[in-house]
């Protein structure tokens, strides 16, 4: 009897300890990554430089350039995904031709080919991304990203231009040719002036026949201190009453033709803040303004609340720049009185 107990024992001890095999196998096995793609594949060249190469399913092309001795064999330097392993291995030498083939096996088993593929032909510039948005004003530089600038052609081919969103002008860009690389360009544009403007605009890059697809830039409008705004309110000093109009003087005197001024002129005036003391009250007026090229009119309203308090500041907010930006107090004109300028009843 003792003996088949023991036996039966031993028989679930067996059972117990292959279901902690599977288990612990099952384990095992669900952390296996199925990653099997290649993520970069780079040819070194003999000078320092490298030829960045476009993976697309299971073709790997290398656009070389045509006027470069295509070698027999590369040994290019490859990133795969994850604990994934290829073969050949990064950094081994390879027939230079479309009968190369490299396998990378995922941690799972999972396997997957990719047969590179040379191709001669320059290739068609590519544009990743400019710096923006940026405000635009005299020395002001884009630095625009991407691959296949040069292809085959010389640092001083190549041509860089931006289309304004709004009606289509074209706008020549001038390269810093000692900045000018296969995968960056650095860009200076126009002085500011009458003939540029603010809004969206298209960046395109030419080599020879080819021109990379556009990527969009924005400019912003220029802070409204790069006019040298001088505003006045006539009536500081003096008594006004509920009712009164009120009237602000302005001037400008940008560098920039006048260009910058014509953003903060009065017609592109949202509306007019009022800030009354001791009450910290402020006034918002839309209706009535009277918008001229050197001045602003405004009426009082008649109501009680501001008699006895001082109008001690006024700001106009502009259509054409963001309300509620962080920096807002760089796009409206602001005039704080030096006197008391008391609102009486009628």
């Amino acid at each position: 009897m003792m003996y088949k107990i023991y036996n039966l024992l031993l028989f679930v001890l067996f059972i117990g300890g292959l279901g902690l095999q599977s288990c612990s196998k099952t384990e095992y096995d669900y952390q296996k990554r199925p990653y099997n793609s290649i993520k970069q594949f780079t040819i070194l060249g003999s000078a320092g430089d490298s030829t960045k190469c476009l993976i697309s399913g299971d073709s790997i092309t290398v656009y070389w350039n045509p006027d470069v001795a295509m070698p027999a064999t590369v040994a290019p330097v490859i990133v795969v995904d994850g604990k994934a392993t290829i073969s050949p291995a990064s950094g081994a030498s390879v027939p230079f031709t479309k009968s190369t083939v490299y396998t990378v096996t995922a941690e799972d088993g999972s396997v997957k080919t990719y047969r590179l593929n040379p191709v001669t032909k320059t290739p068609i510039p590519a544009i990743s991304s400019v710096s923006g948005p940026i405000t635009w004003l005299n020395g002001t530089q884009l630095s625009i990203f991407g691959e296949y600038f040069l292809g085959s052609t010389t640092p001083d081919q190549v041509i860089a231009y931006m289309q304004r969103v709004s009606d289509g002008v074209e706008i020549p860009l001038t390269l810093v040719s000692n900045r000018t690389t296969n995968y960056s360009l650095l860009a200076n544009l126009p002085a500011f002036s009458v003939e540029q403007d603010t809004g969206m605009h298209k960046v395109f890059v030419k080599t020879g026949t080819r021109v990379a697809k556009s990527v969009n830039v924005k400019f912003l409008t220029p802070f409204i201190s790069n006019a040298n705004p001088v505003s006045s309110l006539v009536e500081d000093g003096q008594a006004v009453h509920s009712g009164d109009k009120i009237t602000i003087n302005y001037s400008f005197s940008d560098s920039y033709g006048g260009k910058i001024a014509s953003y903060y002129h009065a017609r592109n005036i949202d509306y007019v803040l009022i800030y009354f003391s001791p009450s910290f009250e402020i006034l918002t007026i839309r209706d009535g303004i009277v918008k001229g090229d050197n001045k602003v009119e405004v009426t009082l309203p008649n109501i009680d609340k501001y008699i006895g308090q001082t109008v001690n500041q006024y700001r106009f907010i502009y259509k054409s720049v963001p309300v509620e930006s962080a920096t807002l107090s760089s796009y409206y004109m602001r005039g704080f009185l030096s006197k008391t300028t008391p609102v009486q009843a009628r």
